[in-house]
């Protein structure tokens, strides 16, 4: 599996996990659309942003171009949920990799798949204070991506978190927790918030 795919220079940048254990040796770069999972976490997602884009724009997404790779490589690189203090060398490795790339190429929105993706990316930014990646639960990463679309700044990088499997794996729950109302729908919600940010947004986003 490739390591990345897309154009660093792309102002949207997408990271996930890390890649499908049993499948890596099969797929061919990050958030594979062969793999399932990526229509689960992802493709409603991207399908709102782009019908609120054409609505309003007339424009769509250059898909393409946005650039994607995975937090760490490897399945058994992932912490314990619980550990607070979980980088070896490896992961510190990517880590600081991770924010070099995000201080040279200084994307202007980051969209991370699942509670481990947030916290290293977070921690790729120098955020504080450090955190196990259990305390991003649903119902806090709900929490974050409404506060940070709403502090969104255009001179800067903003770290957005997503859900991952578990919108497909508890997905009545994930909705009502993460968008704060019992009859959510994640997807409306995630797909609007940021295509209206993108569309307030258009001259920082040359991405059509």
């Amino acid at each position: 599996m490739k390591e990345s795919v897309g154009s660093l220079s792309s102002p949207i940048w997408l990271i996930a996990e890390s890649p499908p254990e049993d499948w890596a040796d099969e797929l061919d770069e990050p958030l594979d659309p062969k793999h399932p999972v990526r229509h689960n976490i992802w493709t409603p997602v991207l399908e709102n942003i782009q019908s609120h884009l054409y609505a309003k724009l007339r424009k769509r997404l250059c898909v393409g171009e946005l650039f994607v790779e995975n937090a760490i490589q490897h399945k058994d690189l992932v912490p314990s949920p619980n550990d607070r203090d979980w980088e070896t060398s490896l992961q510190k490795a990517a880590r600081d990799e991770l924010g070099g790339l995000f201080r040279t190429h200084t994307p202007k929105l980051v969209l991370t798949f699942g509670r481990f993706a947030f916290e290293f990316a977070r921690r790729g930014r120098g955020h504080s204070p450090r955190r196990p990646f259990s305390h991003w639960t649903i119902d806090q990463l709900g929490i974050e991506f409404a506060k940070r679309i709403q502090r969104f700044d255009e001179n800067r990088l903003n770290l957005i978190p997503l859900l991952h499997m578990s919108i497909a794996l508890n997905f009545l729950e994930a909705h009502a927790k993460f968008t704060g109302t019992e009859d959510g729908n994640y997807f409306d919600y995630v797909g609007e918030n940021l295509a209206e940010c993108l569309i307030q947004h258009e001259s920082e986003f040359p991405i059509y």
